[in-house]
């Protein structure tokens, strides 16, 4: 998920207790999602075949080998920790929004949102593109809502007034428990799902990236 110090919102609060998030922001509207880490390693496998793989070739050389690999166990432990607990967080404390496919092939997402720490209004369309998937067990055409949750980040220069990055992650692939995930797509109100339409027909042409809207 590749950010440095990470934000689960445009808002400040009070600090929250976290593993691999910064504590001084929240989310405007938390997602509170369990993720199925068995289907996220699916979808997204490079880092899990990275980080699990390394812990696993160090238990198989400790018993193999030697058992001098044990001093190495840490090092291959902590970055499974890390990793598995920002995929949990992501989706617990993450923020949620509204997402729309406006590509299948590839499969391209966008969603919009207001990446302020607070201060003003920076709406931003992010467009991403997505390993294909089945939504609700059927292919996902042009035109299919989602609900996705994002972390915010701060880029390579942060900035007082607003977040820099953006990494939006569709919900129904993922998700621990479909009927909560149903809920959440249920509960964005229509004036996003409009401001959502609107922001997609001001970039042209469209492409993934991060683009400032109205």
């Amino acid at each position: 998920m590749g950010f440095g110090r990470e934000g689960r919102s445009a808002v400040h609060r009070g600090p929250q207790r976290t593993l691999t998030l910064d504590d001084t922001a929240n989310a405007g509207r938390p997602a509170n999602l369990r993720v199925n880490l068995w289907r996220w390693a699916r979808r997204y496998p490079k880092w899990p075949v990275i980080v699990v793989g390394s812990l696993v070739l160090t238990v198989i050389l400790m018993f193999t080998v030697s058992w001098m690999y044990f001093a190495a166990l840490p090092m291959a432990l902590i970055p499974n920790l890390i990793y598995w607990g920002r995929v949990r967080e992501h989706f617990l404390h993450g923020d949620a929004n509204p997402g729309l496919v406006v590509s299948s092939t590839p499969l391209w997402i966008a969603v919009r949102t207001d990446m302020t720490k607070g201060a003003g209004s920076y709406p931003m369309l992010c467009v991403r593109e997505e390993p294909p998937c089945k939504v609700w067990g059927d292919p996902a055409p042009v035109g299919t809502r989602l609900a996705t949750v994002a972390l915010y980040g701060v880029g390579s220069e942060e900035l007082d007034e607003q977040w820099q990055e953006l990494d939006p992650r569709p919900v129904e692939p993922v998700a621990a428990d479909p009927e909560r995930a149903k809920q959440l797509l249920e509960s964005f109100p229509s004036s996003e799902w409009e401001a959502l339409a609107q922001a997609v027909s001001q970039v042209h042409p469209l492409r993934p990236g991060l683009f400032p809207v109205v």
